[in-house]
């Protein structure tokens, strides 16, 4: 039961990153030409990578602790 809930989350984790991702992309063609619009959307974009990562970090240590531990 644990396994498929970290497995359901990891699978959330990557699914929620491609579509941030498209949206990001999305408006970054609509923000085109205003350049504070578009270096305001790049640090979003940068700060929502560097969080999606550590999640997905965090949820492959639970993943490796569930197993060696349980």
């Amino acid at each position: 039961m644990l396994l498929v809930a970290f497995i359901t989350s990891f699978i959330q984790v990557f699914f929620s990153q491609s579509i941030i991702s498209k949206k990001i992309f999305k408006n970054r063609q609509i923000l085109k030409y205003d350049n504070q619009s578009l270096r305001i959307s790049k640090v979003l974009q940068e700060t929502t990578y560097k969080f999606m990562l550590i999640g997905k970090y965090f949820i492959f240590g639970a993943l490796v602790y569930s197993y060696l531990y349980f």
